[in-house]
């Protein structure tokens, strides 16, 4: 009985330790914003870019966004 209960014991932090080491890790390697702008999208395109050794396009994708402080332009590579 005492092996059994080790085991759930070991099983119950593991499994949680895991967990919680698998979210740290995916928040760390996120490439998420960490500020925001308020405003109004004013425009928005779209890129494609060519590669030498990649036959496929990439595109970039733009918008951009009036606030008060001025406009911004925002892109993400994919």
């Amino acid at each position: 009985m005492l092996v059994i209960r080790l085991f759930a014991t070991l099983l119950w932090f593991g499994v949680s330790a895991g967990l919680l080491a698998y979210a740290v890790h995916d928040l760390n390697v996120r490439d998420a914003p960490t500020s925001s702008v308020e405003g109004t999208v004013i425009a928005h395109r779209q890129e494609s870019h060519m590669s030498s050794q990649d036959p496929e396009p990439h595109f970039t994708y733009f918008i951009t966004v009036r606030g008060a402080a001025g406009d911004f332009e925002f892109g993400n590579g994919r």
